[in-house]
């Protein structure tokens, strides 16, 4: 799935976030409420978007509609969508608790759980973590769709190619080995372990993976696709089911601010480190996450739908659509967040 980084990058360099103080008021006032309405109905496109409420429980939905409320592809706060590569931070988190239990460490290569991949032997965790394994995907969609975990490990260890470099390059297979060594130490399947370490204690209910859709109408079309919902849905589980860890993952916009939330309530430290981690590549990117000082951000992109999460620890931005491009979603999600993000 991949990113527009430097769209993404451009936007973040033109934006000075103020980050509140932790006792302050985080939902939106009025003016900024009107703002970020205006700059959603501007936009011409079908989109979702959650920002402070009143309680961390209960964001404030924001919405702006081009199509009909019955229609296919009408998006809301509780029907499913697909998180894409935002589902690393996910992924990111596991294993830094991981380390912080002593299983693993940063600096643990990667020949230890997957001697096969080639440069296994100086591909450290720090480097999966930080895209700079010098791996690549190659492949983003398989012939069938892949039914489980084995499956998909397969899959992304024949379909990738190792450049033996350690500069910056986004793949999705880091984060796929990742979820698979978080199996391996625990002995249990990486979805068992997200329900277990993330989503049950977070009370989540609409968690799916991408197996467990049975029926299309569970997830909104994409006005970006073909219209046909029964077939657009088999291509998006083609996609979906290739990347382990990286992007198999949906959930309800509401959930997914839950489960955001939580987690930083929940795993300070984790988060705290992310913060404070130098990463010395151009996205400064670390665990599922770009850090742009205090600012966290990740989008996340498969065919039809993008999805963008910003995030200072105390307030919170995630930005849905399935009608717009990364790109155009990136730049979107950068005019809130400078609404949104600016209150001083």
């Amino acid at each position: 799935m991949k990113k527009l980084v430097l769209v993404m990058m451009v936007c973040l360099s033109v934006v000075c976030f103020v980050v509140p103080e932790a006792n302050a008021s985080q939902m939106p006032n009025h003016y900024q409420r009107q703002q970020l309405q205006r700059t959603l109905v501007h936009s011409k496109a079908n989109v979702v978007l959650l920002v402070n409420g009143q309680t961390k429980r209960q964001p404030l939905v924001l919405t702006n509609a081009t199509v009909n409320p019955k229609s296919a592809q009408h998006l809301t706060a509780d029907r499913l969508f697909p998180i894409g590569s935002t589902q690393k931070w996910l992924t990111g988190l596991m294993v830094l608790r991981t380390i912080k239990g002593g299983h693993l460490s940063l600096n643990t290569t990667l020949n230890h759980y997957y001697p096969q991949v080639n440069d296994s032997n100086q591909i450290t965790i720090w480097r999966l973590l930080t895209h700079t394994s010098g791996l690549a995907d190659q492949g983003r969609f398989a012939q069938q769709v892949l039914t489980n975990q084995q499956q998909q490990e397969s899959y992304s260890l024949s379909h990738y190619q190792s450049t033996g470099g350690t500069g910056w390059q986004y793949a999705s297979i880091n984060y796929v080995l990742l979820a698979g060594i978080l199996s391996k130490i625990n002995h249990r399947p990486y979805r068992e372990l997200l329900i277990q370490e993330l989503a049950r204690p977070a009370h989540l209910h609409d968690l799916k993976f991408y197996y467990q859709i049975r029926n299309a109408q569970m997830v909104p079309s994409s006005l970006l696709l073909t219209g046909d919902q029964n077939n657009d849905w088999q291509h998006l589980q083609s996609q979906l089911s290739t990347t382990l860890g990286a992007g198999d993952l949906l959930m309800t916009p509401r959930n997914y601010w839950q489960l955001l939330n939580y987690s930083l309530d929940h795993y300070r430290p984790e988060f705290r480190q992310i913060v404070r981690t130098k990463v010395n590549t151009p996205s400064h990117y670390f665990a599922g996450f770009y850090v742009n000082g205090p600012l966290l951000h990740d989008n996340g992109t498969v065919d039809g739908y993008t999805c963008v999460v910003y995030t200072n620890r105390y307030r919170s931005l995630m930005l849905f659509s399935n009608s717009l491009s990364s790109q155009q979603t990136d730049q979107l999600a950068g005019q809130l967040a400078q609404i949104y993000f600016n209150q001083k």
